[in-house]
């Protein structure tokens, strides 16, 4: 046999060994292939109250400066492994009692990693209780999915029923895009004041106070509420918060609720200061929707109670 054939036959299977070895690779961790970009607007549809959607590849510059510190992870695996996209999706049916919330995530390699890792690690709460006993799911190459349910106290669903007892909202809701993180409540039938109910009973928080018709009518021109969150490289965080009321509100009703806003942010203020975290806040009326511009200065040492 020729030494030119041995070599031959040498690199044959080399080559073989390493397509093997990548199969393999790939079955098990999913870091071969890219899966395709999938977005959570897939999972929208005229049932969706809520919508909380991270840009996970806006994280990088983050995770660099906080996570990765004396790890060994070199600076370009970060972008080979970081998801396109995860979300929180909430269905709602008040008419049958049914809150439907959806984790979603767009990976783009990884995906075993993923799943192994989500399912086995307590989720807090309420997500626990949401998705109590459910496993995440991998629908479709770029599709993982956990699905979950949640239900409204009676005595509260009774009052969202008499306060909003129109429950064709029109349009679904939409994310803006191009921001780190983004949440979207919708309360044109009351669904996210069921949600919030909903949030409370998971922690054992007393509904009482809120199962009351007066407090209830004061926020019943709330229509939408809309967070939009951004990281810059010195690790401000800018907040935009609309508080967006019905048509038919008055701007005295507009104006009232952002009080509750300005009471929380001041609460939260003389708190962050002594900590030396900087927060300072505008607002202003726009038609029917109070608009907070929040920046937060110096908050990253909180990192470390996670």
């Amino acid at each position: 046999m020729t030494k030119s054939r041995v070599f031959l036959i040498i690199l044959v299977v080399i080559v073989l060994a390493v397509v093997v070895v990548g199969v393999v690779v790939d079955r098990k961790f999913g870091a071969i292939r890219t899966s395709p970009k999938v977005s959570h607007t897939t999972l929208v549809s005229e049932s969706t109250r809520a919508l909380a959607v991270v840009d996970a590849p806006n994280l990088k510059g983050f995770i660099e400066r906080h996570f990765l510190q004396d790890t060994g992870i070199p600076p370009w695996a970060l972008p080979l492994a970081l998801p396109y996209e995860a979300a929180l999706v909430v269905d709602a049916d008040l008419g049958t009692n049914d809150l439907s919330p959806t984790i979603f995530i767009n990976d783009k390699r990884l995906a075993p990693v993923i799943l192994e890792l989500l399912n086995g690690t307590p989720l807090p709460a309420p997500l626990s209780t949401w998705f109590s006993g459910a496993q995440m799911q991998r629908e479709k190459p770029g599709v993982l999915t956990l699905k979950g349910s949640a239900k409204v106290e009676p005595g509260l669903l009774g009052q969202i029923r008499a306060l909003w007892p129109n429950t064709d909202v029109g349009e679904p809701i939409q994310t803006e895009g191009g921001h780190l993180a983004e949440i979207i409540l919708d309360n044109r039938d009351g669904s996210a004041v069921a949600l919030v109910g909903a949030v409370m009973q998971t922690q054992g928080q007393n509904l009482g106070e809120i199962i009351n018709e007066g407090r209830l009518g004061m926020i019943k021109d709330l229509a939408f509420v809309r967070i939009q969150a951004d990281v810059t490289d010195d690790d401000t965080l800018n907040l935009r918060i609309e508080i967006e009321c019905t048509p038919g509100a008055e701007r005295g009703t507009v104006a009232m609720m952002g009080f509750a806003l300005d009471f929380a942010l001041a609460q939260a203020k003389s708190q962050a200061t002594p900590m030396g975290i900087s927060l300072e806040w505008q607002s202003e009326v726009v038609e029917k929707t109070v608009v907070y511009n929040i920046t937060i200065k110096d908050w990253t040492p909180l990192l470390a109670f996670l």
